[in-house]
């Protein structure tokens, strides 16, 4: 008995939400923007399998770099007197300093002289 109302349900389903037959030139404008897409659809999906490889290489290639590159410590050792000079000239140099202090409008120079106590 169930089976039978199933199938009258799915008869009327099949009746009802039926499509309207296309005329030809409405067919052919359809069948020819479905090959469109189906075709542009396949020019597409020809990259998607090298973009997570290559997020996964840029990634690699960045942990990498941050991985090799020299400690501070080992910087130092690497690098001449002259370098530092150039790299750190404000560690180096107290005058500089000095010059950048000077810089600061007054406002920030006597917050600097209350926390550096000048």
């Amino acid at each position: 008995m169930s089976r039978d109302r199933d199938d009258t349900l799915r008869e009327r389903l099949r009746s009802e939400y039926a499509p309207e037959p296309l005329s030809p030139a409405r067919a052919a404008a359809f069948d020819r923007r479905l090959r469109e897409r189906v075709e542009r659809a396949g020019r597409r999906s020809a990259w998607r399998p090298a973009v997570p490889l290559i997020l996964a290489a840029s990634a690699a290639a960045v942990l990498l770099a941050v991985w090799l590159r020299p400690a501070p410590e080992r910087a130092a050792e690497m690098a001449g007197a002259w370098e530092l000079e150039l790299l750190f000239a404000s560690d180096v140099d107290p005058r500089a300093d000095r010059a950048e202090a000077n810089a600061l409008p007054d406002d920030y120079r006597a917050i600097a002289s209350l926390w550096l106590d000048e």
